[in-house]
């Protein structure tokens, strides 16, 4: 809900939790660029798990009315992953229009 909800203030001084994983916003581009409609995170670290040491990027997309979220695998950049975001968002609004 906080994820797609018009307040932005908590979500940006506080981060966000998405599937179990606490993450950092780095841009928040949802409801301010009309053309791009993005956000962009990333995981944070916690040193005492052993299982998982890194951070993941990831990008979310607004395609009218699907939320799209992309989630990176290790060593992935975020640049990268926003491509493929913007892609599969072209793909999809192709797909709505028909």
């Amino acid at each position: 809900m906080a994820l797609l909800g018009r307040n932005r203030n908590i979500l940006l001084t506080q981060g966000l939790t998405l599937g179990g994983h606490k993450c950092l916003v780095i841009r928040d581009n949802l409801y301010t660029d009309a053309q791009q409609r993005t956000m962009d995170l990333r995981t944070k670290v916690y040193h005492g798990d052993k299982k998982d040491n890194c951070t993941h990027a990831i990008a979310v997309v607004l395609v009218n009315p699907v939320c799209l979220i992309l989630i990176g695998m290790q060593g992935i950049q975020g640049g990268t992953l926003n491509l493929k975001a913007f892609q599969i968002a072209k793909c999809i609004e192709e797909h709505l229009r028909q």
